[in-house]
């Protein structure tokens, strides 16, 4: 067969690679004697086998379409996108080639998830193109799965509008047809729906937790932590976001689901960076960037990364910080990633301004004010510093053009637009009106200090969770880091 052909191939011209394992599913098979008496270990654990060997950098896959599909599915899981994407890849071709168009269309956006992962903007139009092959065939569970798809990936880019649109869509065809709720539509909708101000999306994110901890969905619960943790942030604090990464990570650990452990992780690692922990974050950004640069990560390598620089340019360290900031910018450029520019550039901008460069920084802050980037998380937390970035660099207009772009509808937002606007007044010697803006600024940190405290109590409808009086506890005229948000990670 095809696995035994491979493996006689490498073993005769072996290159740079050493063939360590030959995998099947029938214990009695052929091939895997063959592969024995060869001196070649052999498992009869298929893909499993591959993955609980860490040693083993590339696989090989040479099955069916659908078991392409099931082992990339487990390659992506474990972080292994390198040899996730050429799986879905094969798959996809074969269904085409069969006609298989349903199939095609879920492979379709599982490869989307692993393009997303490496930074390759093509993902951006798989899950239209899928729901496109799937919706002239009429009502099915298959239409359910590409409309929650694509309500996420509308979801991610910031069409929010569009991406409830899809998941009330793939909501009610559920309902229609009997089908168990789709917890990944309802979870997008309450991303949307928060991203938007509106408080009743966090509860449809905790429903859909709920929901999916009820149908067993692992995965489906692992990435709910993720993404619940994103956005409690923006309205409870980052106490919050702490707990909940925190709680997810162990979940994902426990059942082997390493790449949200990941995310969880990187989530982790900015709760602590806001919340005043910089050794304790910057130990755990180190330990994830070197298990994330294994994966190819670029999203959740961008975070850490941007954590990290922002750390050393702190800790005045700006020779180490150097080679770290050239490659953030040179990554965030190539995906152009509105959540990665907000997350990246103000503290990019912030290091160039110490180094001299305020041309430099002028550039990249003008870049993020093109970038229609203001509706995203990361743009209201690294506003303060891309104001002061920006006036540092004489330009005092763009500062308040960045101000202007923020429409604030959450704790953090509003706290973020009120320093803003003190740094502007300062800088206009306005004083009157700035210290006012900054005590302002203080009441509301010392007021999410109480808050976050006591948010972990608090019921749902809890006025101080509910009601915008819980922020990330930063100090007034300068908020802590929120790099890359981990929202740009709600994969499917």
């Amino acid at each position: 067969n095809i696995g035994s052909d491979l493996m006689y191939k490498l073993l005769k011209q072996p290159g740079h690679m050493e063939l360590v394992l030959l995998a099947g599913i029938d214990s009695t098979s052929e091939g895997l004697a063959r592969a024995r008496s060869l001196g070649v270990k052999a498992s009869a654990d298929g893909i499993q086998a591959a993955l609980e060997d860490p040693e083993i950098k590339i696989v090989f896959d040479a099955t069916s379409a659908k078991a392409h599909v099931r082992h990339a599915k487990a390659l992506r899981q474990r972080g292994r996108f390198t040899d996730a994407v050429p799986a879905y890849e094969r798959a996809i071709e074969l269904f085409r080639a069969r006609g298989d168009v349903i199939s095609m269309a879920q492979a379709m956006t599982g490869y989307g998830c692993a393009l997303r992962e490496l930074g390759d903007p093509r993902d951006r139009t798989l899950s239209t193109s899928a729901l496109a092959l799937v919706e002239p065939l009429g009502p099915s569970p298959a239409l359910v799965q590409a409309l929650a798809e694509e309500a996420a990936t509308r979801m991610l880019w910031g069409d929010y509008r569009q991406a409830i649109e899809h998941a009330n869509r793939a909501l009610a065809l559920a309902a229609q047809l009997s089908l168990p709720q789709p917890v990944q539509a309802l979870g997008y909708r309450g991303a949307a729906r928060d991203s938007l101000g509106d408080a009743g999306g966090l509860d449809d994110m905790r429903q859909a937790l709920k929901t999916a901890t009820a149908q067993g969905l692992g995965l489906d619960v692992a990435i709910l932590y993720n993404n619940l943790a994103e956005d409690i942030w923006l309205v409870e604090g980052p106490r919050q976001r702490l707990e909940l990464a925190r709680k997810g990570a162990r979940f994902a650990k426990r059942r082997g689901i390493d790449l949200v452990a990941l995310w969880l992780g990187t989530n982790a690692v900015s709760a602590l960076a806001d919340l005043g922990s910089l050794e304790e974050a910057l130990g755990l950004a180190e330990e994830l960037a070197a298990r994330l640069e294994d994966t190819g990560s670029v999203l959740c390598l961008l975070e850490i990364r941007s954590a990290q620089l922002w750390v050393l340019h702190v800790r005045g360290e700006h020779a180490a910080a150097t080679a770290l900031e050239q490659w953030i910018v040179e990554r965030v450029r190539e995906y152009a990633y509105p959540e990665a520019l907000a997350g990246a550039y103000p503290h990019a901008a912030a290091f160039r301004v110490a180094q001299g460069d305020t041309a430099g920084a002028r550039a990249l802050l003008a870049e993020l004010n093109n970038a229609h980037a203001a509706r995203t998380a990361p743009y209201a937390a690294n506003l303060g510093e891309a104001v002061r970035a920006a006036l540092a660099a004489g330009a005092p207009e763009l500062a308040a053009e960045l101000v202007g772009a923020l429409q604030p509808r959450h704790p953090l937002q509003q706290h973020a637009m009120v320093t803003a606007r003190a740094l502007l007044a300062e800088h206009y010697g306005q004083h009157t009106e700035a210290a006012g803006l900054f005590a302002d600024a203080a009441g509301r940190s010392d007021r999410a200090a109480a808050c976050s405290h006591s948010a972990s109590r608090a019921r749902p409808g809890n006025r101080c969770v509910r009601h915008g009086t819980s922020l990330p506890r930063s100090v007034p005229d300068r908020p802590s880091p929120k790099p890359t948000s981990c929202r740009h990670r709600r994969a499917r």
